[in-house]
């Protein structure tokens, strides 16, 4: 969230001071200067593919990622006695809520992209600055509940071995559970112009249960086939972040941060596939087709870390800003197992503008008129209440092509995201 923070590497713990923070950092929300809302937009588009190696290898290739724009509002208000609140809302734009519900194959699928991240999230934080060298952040992020019965009469043409013809009746109920995560942070200024501030975001996911009934008639006789399916939908892992900000001089903000994301939670799961499973132990389909479950995935944690930049030029109403980032895989290369998930090191150089009209309100750059008590930028003799800013970004991230010889496949790419937010603040 924000074209700021990703312009700048996507570093946006100890840097974020606007209704963003509420994802960033909660603790940033006690640095919005004054009450702020922000329009975001962003479009991501998928570049990666696959192909099979091997001389007998299966011909089949990875199903395009769809790409999607997403849209989020955010806002930021400021309360006495050095508190502040602050809510984000973010959503795509064509497919809000997208359950594409399948069984693991040997389909090579890049799991952690593409429709797996399409859920509506809001989020909400309160930070409280006792002191002006430390500010103190909570925060959640929420899941919208969604649910989706369905019965239906499934006439299936299916024959015996002595050709009658089986009816199957289906019956399905889905219920997609709330969810909350907890977000913390803090922020610490050990001197005016070095912030230091830490996050943790708890886990959040879409659980998915759909209890199945399948009631087969043959010459008279009724036959129903319990079972249930689970899938988790969306799933965002728990993740603790530190990072730093350091102002070099009235112009320039430098940005570091380190990320641990524990994907290792998913090791032993389905995700993000659709798992058939018994209901109260009377067996599953797997086992009335004699067909095994497969691999559990084999997540692993990943480390991230960003860099970012920002020079204000003409008095700060022009910022040109740049980052990159390298994230870690969550996944083994596939190997011979019996799921072909993939993912590997991610490569990402981001770069933006942001254009600052009326009155500036980032507190890294601006300094207290006293006789209006209103922050104008350093030089500007205008007093209006008024701010307005507009921030773009591109970003282009890249998996280098990898080759698995075991599993005759080579995978790898390149995906991108761009987009802007336009923010007003006002007293």
């Amino acid at each position: 969230m924000s074209a700021r923070t990703n312009a700048m590497g996507g570093a946006g713990v100890a840097v974020a001071s606007d209704g963003f923070a509420a994802y960033h950092n909660p603790a940033g929300l006690a640095r919005c200067s004054d009450t702020q809302l922000s329009i975001d937009a962003r479009r991501v588009g998928y570049g990666l593919d696959t192909t099979r190696t091997g001389a007998d290898a299966p011909g089949e290739r990875m199903r395009p990622l769809a790409g999607s724009t997403r849209t989020g509002v955010a806002g930021c208000i400021t309360l006495p006695r050095g508190f502040a609140v602050g809510v984000a809302f973010s959503t795509t734009l064509e497919r809000p809520i997208t359950l594409n519900l399948e069984t693991a194959s040997r389909e090579p699928n890049f799991a952690l992209y593409g429709d797996n991240a399409e859920f509506m999230t809001i989020l909400a934080g309160a930070a409280y600055r006792p002191r002006e060298e430390i500010a103190i952040g909570a925060g959640a992020s929420v899941l919208v509940r969604t649910e989706m019965p369905l019965s239906s009469y499934v006439p299936v043409g299916q024959s015996d071995e002595f050709g009658n013809f089986i009816n199957l009746d289906l019956d399905i109920t889905a219920t997609i559970r709330p969810r909350a995560a907890p977000y913390l942070g803090v922020t610490v200024q050990p001197i005016p112009s070095l912030r230091l501030s830490a996050t943790f975001r708890g886990e959040l996911s879409h659980p998915v249960e759909l209890p199945l009934s399948i009631l087969a008639v043959f010459l008279g006789y009724q036959a129903r086939i319990p079972m249930l399916l689970t899938m988790d939908t969306w799933y965002s892992p728990r993740s603790v972040s530190v990072g730093a900000a350091f102002d070099a001089n009235d112009s320039i903000t430098l940005a570091a941060e380190l990320d641990w994301y524990d994907y290792s939670a998913l090791a032993n799961s389905s995700f993000p596939y659709l798992h058939v499973g018994d209901i109260d132990d009377r067996g599953s389909l797997f086992d009335l087709v004699g067909r095994p479950n497969p691999d559990p995935p084999d997540f692993r944690s990943v480390w991230a870390m960003r860099l970012g930049a920002e020079a204000r030029l003409l008095d700060g109403r022009l910022a040109v800003r740049g980052g990159y980032a390298v994230r870690t895989s969550a996944l083994p290369k596939p190997g011979g197992r019996n799921t072909t998930l993939l993912d590997g090191t991610t490569h990402s150089l981001t770069a933006g503008l942001g254009l600052a009209f009326g009155r500036g309100w980032d507190a890294a750059h601006v300094e207290d008129d006293e006789e209006s008590e209103v922050p104008v930028y350093e030089g500007d003799e205008r007093r209006a209440r008024l701010a307005y800013r507009l921030d773009g970004y591109g970003r282009v991230s890249i998996i280098p092509t990898e080759r698995d010889p075991v599993a005759d496949l080579e995978y790898g790419g390149a995906f991108y995201d761009f987009g802007t937010t336009f923010s007003l603040g006002w007293r």
